[in-house]
């Protein structure tokens, strides 16, 4: 799910004990550092305000980069010996959306922390890793192993930057929907019940021993999204975009991720997954919408001639706001063998490891939470009782996570009531396109995979 982002640092040495070249030496190095490139997911991501030290043995700087984010080639000239190589803060990984660029919120999971060898005739790799979006755990380190060995006078060597994206923390309401919606169906989590098929996760069981009504066409709601909607991009042309970064995210950051735990979850030996019962919901719609709305959700505002609304940018809290806070209690099943996989909860986070993301804490014990979205909520409300028809109430979509945020959400969040002429009129939305969040509503799509709602720009 890493997208490498080849930053190509590529320093040509001269012979020495390390340190800068002066200017009568041979100008014997460059380095050429392109900013930008594709992720697997499709996604185009730059580095920009970025600074790169490189210190000595002694830890002098020696070298300082500072790369504009359009800047094809720069230059750097360095004698032989060992080194350390810093990014400063200030740095900022934006992506590119539609016809610009957007800041992410993005952190360094692994970088080259501590000492690496300029030598001759040989490349040393020094690797950089981002997450955008979401990450867990510290930072750990990529430096090579140093070097041993004597230096061949006249030689040179070169320096190799790389860089890594992990931005599957841009889907992780679709990856906690699915969790839960299983859950919902199946009452666990484990390795058994997906499979990767011709690059789609496609679930392994034909229904719900819960006897859950809803949770197998929810399921199939979010797996559907691995696939094209060629009805929803002819009716709607701008769909195109959300369908093909559905079809990527889906494809990279469910089937692959899932594909990829599930062999190193077989191979670490697990031997007992636990039973998840729904304990409490801590933030459910019908207290957490009004709350949204009091904590000073944006208010939309039409334009007298062309009857279009929009909203200005929402607040990260006010996102985090419109999410469940589900909390599961976790127990083993009755005459499971001894777990080696530690308490109830440590073993449900084991096995919930297909959904990166979906986990958000656990008491140790037996109780794990999680946090999907509201409009991947699947309950179904009469017009009267609907938390989420509060006319000053939207699901903020536009900006779950950097822009364009999420697109779709459940198929029963376009369906709150019916108009005087009998359609199906959906719950408020907000879209990004072009720098602009445009109010709108969900609207109903279902295809031979599964059914969704759509937020649909009013364009």
């Amino acid at each position: 799910m890493f997208g490498k982002l080849l930053l190509g640092v590529m320093a040509m040495l001269a012979v020495g004990c390390g340190g800068p070249i002066t200017q009568d030496e041979e100008p014997i190095g460059s380095v050429d550092e392109p900013l930008t490139a594709t992720a697997p997911t499709g996604s185009l991501y730059r580095l920009n305000a970025a600074t790169f030290d490189v210190l000595d043995h002694s830890g002098n700087r020696v070298a300082r980069v500072n790369p504009l984010s359009t800047d094809a080639t720069l230059s750097i000239v360095l004698k032989p010996g060992n080194y350390t190589l810093a990014l400063q803060p200030g740095w900022i990984l934006q992506r590119e959306v539609d016809t610009g660029w957007v800041d992410m919120n993005a952190q360094i999971t692994a970088m080259p922390i501590g000492e690496f060898w300029i030598h001759p005739d040989e490349v040393t790799p020094l690797l950089f890793k981002f997450s955008a979006g979401f990450t867990t755990g510290g930072v750990t380190d990529t430096s090579p192993p140093g070097f041993e060995g004597d230096l061949n006078p006249g030689a040179t060597g070169t320096a190799v930057i790389s860089m890594e994206v992990d931005d599957c923390g841009l889907y992780v309401s679709k990856i906690s929907a699915l969790a839960s919606f299983t859950v919902d169906c199946l009452g666990r989590l484990d390795a058994t019940q997906y499979s990767q098929s011709a690059g789609s996760l496609v679930r392994n069981f034909t229904s719900c021993t819960t006897g859950n009504p809803t949770a197998l066409a929810s399921i199939d709601g979010i797996l559907s999204l691995q696939h094209d909607r060629p009805d929803l991009k002819a009716k709607y042309p701008k769909a195109a975009r959300d369908i093909d970064i559905n079809r990527s995210y889906s494809s990279k950051c469910i089937a692959g991720a899932y594909e990829t735990w599930r062999a190193s979850f077989v191979a670490s030996g697990v031997n007992v997954c636990p039973n998840w019962q729904v304990s409490t919901v801590q933030n459910p719609p019908e207290v957490g919408s009004g709350a949204v709305v009091g904590a000073g959700l944006p208010a939309y505002e039409t334009n007298k001639k062309t009857k279009i609304s929009t909203v200005v940018q929402t607040v990260p809290t006010l996102v985090d706001m419109e999410k469940l806070g589900i909390t599961y209690d976790v127990a083993f099943p009755p005459s499971s063998p001894a777990p080696n996989c530690g308490t109830a909860a440590q073993c449900a986070v084991a096995c919930a490891g297909g959904f990166k993301g979906f986990v958000l804490s656990t008491d140790g014990a037996t109780k794990v939470m999680g946090d999907p979205a509201y409009w991947e909520v699947s309950t179904v409300y009469s017009q009267s009782n609907n938390p989420f028809l509060n006319p000053a109430y939207y699901h903020a979509m536009a900006d779950y996570g950097p822009v364009p945020g999420d697109q779709f959400g459940h198929f029963q969040r376009s369906l709150a009531f019916k108009d005087n002429k009998g359609n199906w009129v959906g719950e408020a939305c907000t879209y990004y396109l072009s720098g602009t969040r445009f109010w709108t509503k969900l609207i109903y799509n279902s295809n031979t995979t599964g059914a969704v709602s759509w937020c649909k720009p009013p364009l």
